[in-house]
């Protein structure tokens, strides 16, 4: 069974890495946590503005700063669909 990881801009304590085939997302400035980890996220999504700046890719989701749902629910939604 794969397993979907979600980071975000909390801070959090991995006690194992993703493994080949999990499915990895990073909301907004999660993708930061990602790259200090050296963990390379399948989806970047968000409004970056925790971030500060879009990361460049093809596997980027930029959202508007004014909407519904936080970027943390939307990596869930993205997550839901895998």
């Amino acid at each position: 069974m794969k397993t979907c990881y979600i980071f975000g801009a909390l801070p959090c304590k991995l006690k194992e890495k993703p493994l080949d085939g999990d499915y990895v997302i990073a909301a907004d400035k999660g993708f930061l946590f990602c790259k200090e980890n050296g963990i390379s996220p399948d989806l970047v999504i968000g409004d970056f503005d925790s971030l500060g700046n879009i990361p460049n890719g093809e596997n980027v989701e930029i959202h508007p700063k004014r909407k519904d749902v936080t970027d943390s629910m939307l990596a869930l939604k993205a997550g839901m669909k895998k």
